[in-house]
This record gives structure tokens, C-alpha cells and sequence, in this order.
């Protein structure tokens, strides 16, 4: 009896295997992205990569990541805004910019540059 279920197993797992294993199943189409040899070429593919770069623009002034915005980099050293909060352990990135003691290394300081490296970059591809 044991035998015989066992025979059921490996038949049913070689059947699972073989049906798994189909070239169909492999490949697929990548839906959302264009190739860029084929893209920009009628107007309104180059007006939508255009869209494209002025959204990376407003990702980086608004909140680029974990409250590193372009906006908050700016005005942070001017008199114009104070980084306040609970205390010195609320968003110490801002903080040290606010209080003009922030190194090279600030995270803040980093997300702002890649951001705009991001921006540059689409716009060299585009070109």
C-alpha cells in the first residue's frame, strides 16, 4: 500500500514538474516601460518624457525621501524656517543644517544632490 501511494507521489510531482516548466510561463512582457531605441519618436512620447523629468522636480522640492526636501535644505540655514520639533532628537539632519553644523555627510544634504543628479540624468537621456 505504501509503495503504491508513493508511485502516486512521484507521478503526481513529475506531472507538477512538467507542467511548471513551460516556455510560455518564462517569458513575459514588461508592461509600463518603453525600449529606447523605439520610444521618442513622435512628439507626444518626447512631451510625455518631458512630464516625466518636471515630476522628478517636484519629488525633489516637495519630500524626496524621509523628509529631505530640496525646500527644507534651502531654508533651514536662513532665518526663514526653524527646524523645531519634541527636540535635538527630532530629525537631527535638519537640525544640524538649521543650526549651521551639519558635515559633508548629512543625509539630508545627500538626498537633495541625488535627487538632482536624478533630474540631470533623465534629462542627458533625453537629449
Amino acid at each position: 500500500m505504501k509503495t503504491l501511494f508513493y508511485k502516486y507521489i512521484v507521478l503526481l510531482l513529475i506531472l507538477l514538474g512538467v507542467a511548471a516548466c513551460s516556455e510560455d510561463e518564462l517569458v513575459k512582457q514588461s508592461t509600463g516601460r518603453f525600449d529606447s531605441g523605439n520610444f521618442l519618436t513622435t512628439e507626444a512620447e518626447a512631451e510625455q518624457a518631458i512630464i516625466g523629468i518636471y515630476d522628478y522636480l517636484s519629488v525633489a522640492y516637495n519630500n524626496y525621501n524621509d523628509w529631505s526636501s530640496l525646500f527644507a535644505v534651502k531654508v533651514l540655514p536662513a532665518d526663514d524656517a526653524n527646524a523645531g520639533g519634541a527636540g535635538p532628537a527630532d530629525a537631527p539632519k535638519l537640525q544640524q543644517i538649521g543650526r549651521l553644523v551639519h558635515e559633508m555627510d548629512n543625509p539630508a544634504i545627500k538626498d537633495v544632490w541625488h535627487s538632482l543628479y536624478r533630474i540631470v540624468n533623465a534629462s542627458n537621456a533625453l537629449i
